[in-house]
């Protein structure tokens, strides 16, 4: 899977962290914004994506519902030479937004839909299911094989975070180790686990949802020390400084590599 990546890809990015003996990220950098709201936002975000390294560009729902926007998806991926990945929540959406993405995301709150699932697998694109913030690491397992079961064995899995309460997400740094066991690549989504869903009152009345992002370098350098294969954040003005210190941490890190500990009392 990741070979076919690779070939979409050949960015600079790519070549820097690249599979690092097998440990530390395995060379995938997914950017942008949660929303696409005009083709003017979309191409201010193709030319960040570009100029920081990234080697497929992120668009969020807001891409869906019409012709015209995954037309602005279109425009975006061959302007720049950038794959694209976007989400789908609906099983009609996927037929007409996998002739243009290169990565179809599932939305963690349909993490288990299998109707929804099973088209998105059917497009033969790349599949990236966001686990669920209720969900056990275990779950994602089965979300997986129902990708591979349609026939696509390019599936994988990502992070974002699991409720702590009512307003809060916690990143269990565990879940990278048991995401594996759905037997396919692992990715970080360090912003959206950062959210506080609601937890932000508004002065006009009702919430919002805000997030801690003095906090991204912090779960940037935790899920690429465990060893995950790819890291997906929205844009930062200093992207480039904290690259560098991830590419470092991936270059010396044994996240990936089995460590063998002897758990037998300790006898003198």
């Amino acid at each position: 899977m990741w070979r076919r990546v690779e070939q979409m890809v050949g960015r600079r990015f790519l070549k820097d962290m690249g599979r690092l003996g097998g440990s530390g990220i395995g060379g995938l950098l997914l950017q942008g914004r949660n929303r696409n709201q005009s083709r003017g936002c979309a191409a201010a975000r193709g030319q960040a994506a570009q100029k920081g390294g990234s080697n497929v560009m992120g668009f969020g729902p807001g891409v869906l519902g019409s012709l015209d926007r995954i037309r602005i998806l279109e425009k975006v991926k061959a302007t720049y030479d950038l794959p694209v990945v976007t989400d789908v929540h609906e099983s009609h959406q996927c037929e007409a937004v996998g002739r243009v993405a290169d990565i179809i995301q599932i939305p963690a709150f349909l993490c288990r839909q299998t109707d929804l699932l099973v088209a998105a697998a059917k497009t033969g694109k790349i599949i990236n299911i966001k686990k669920g913030q209720f969900c056990a690491p275990s779950v994602m397992a089965n979300s997986a094989e129902k990708i591979r079961l349609a026939g696509n064995q390019n599936v994988m899995v990502c992070e974002r975070g699991t409720m702590f309460g009512y307003n809060d997400l916690i990143v269990d740094p565990r879940n990278f180790e048991w995401l594996r066991e759905a037997n396919c690549p692992v990715v970080a989504d360090v912003t959206h686990a950062l959210q506080q869903p609601a937890g932000k009152k508004l002065d006009g009345g009702g919430v919002a949802s805000g997030g801690l992002r003095e906090l991204i370098p912090c779960i940037a350098r935790t899920s690429v020390a465990v060893g995950v294969d790819g890291i997906f954040m929205e844009p930062l003005r200093n992207l480039e400084e904290l690259l560098e210190e991830l590419i470092a941490i991936a270059r010396v890190t044994k996240g990936k590599k089995p460590l063998k500990i002897d758990l037998t009392p300790f006898k003198e």
